[in-house]
């Protein structure tokens, strides 16, 4: 990322690509996934869904926006403003998830990401210091039409890992013997990883109580260091 006007580049070869979907081009139903709400009357709150694949990225941004809203009905209105909220919410979780208990308000690198040209082309990504969800939601306003239109959801994907942290996501994901990428298969469909990594900023494939060896499983130890994981 770069130093907050924006440097680093992410596509198909790169680390956070590969984290995301290995040695494949991002698919169709990805790049021409964006985040657009419903117009019809009885569901304006929900995000509509083009083709199979994204549904996974979807639902959780869904959840998120209608979480903060206090969960109103399928009818109820909803605004760019507050789908920034949940995506900023969800990226300031990969940020702060590993910063030690009773600091979750300090400082943490936050990296966006843009196409440089035509959509599902190169990224380009910026960083920035955010000290919480707000801080996040006012430096997305410039990017939101960008996320809304086709391929939003991949931007989403690569700022939460770039933010995260190509390494910090890989080590997540070993903790349960997985392998990646997060978006994997014949229909390009979210694995657990990835779906984990919006709700919860980490990149973990078990959601069970209890490990692969019958040990039950215990909340990951945050660490107390300060330095943070760049991509």
């Amino acid at each position: 990322g770069g130093g907050g006007g924006g440097g680093g580049t992410a596509h198909a070869g790169t680390p956070a690509h590969a984290a995301l979907f290995g040695s494949e081009a991002a698919p169709p139903p990805w790049i021409e996934q964006g985040f657009e709400f419903s117009a019809a009357p009885e569901s304006r709150c929900g995000l509509l869904q083009g083709k199979n694949g994204p549904c996974g990225v979807l639902a959780a941004v869904n959840a998120e926006l209608l979480a903060q809203k206090g969960c109103p009905p399928p009818s109820a209105a909803a605004t760019e403003a507050d789908l920034r909220a949940a995506l900023a919410a969800i990226l300031w979780r990969c940020a702060s998830a590993d910063a030690p208990a009773g600091a979750k308000e300090s400082l943490q690198e936050v990296v966006l990401a843009r196409w440089e040209g035509a959509v599902g082309g190169p990224i380009v990504t910026e960083s920035f210091a955010a000290d919480g969800a707000a801080s996040v939601a006012a430096n997305l306003a410039p990017l939101m039409p960008a996320l809304r239109q086709k391929g939003g959801v991949v931007l989403l994907c690569y700022a939460c890992v770039l933010t995260r942290g190509v390494e910090a996501v890989r080590a997540d994901v070993a903790l349960d013997n997985g392998s990646g990428p997060l978006i994997a298969g014949p229909h390009a469909l979210c694995g657990t990883e990835l779906m984990t990594l919006l709700m919860a900023g980490r990149a973990r494939g078990n959601v069970g109580a209890y490990g692969q060896d019958g040990a039950k499983v215990t909340p990951p130890q945050t660490r107390q260091a300060g330095g943070r994981r760049v991509a």
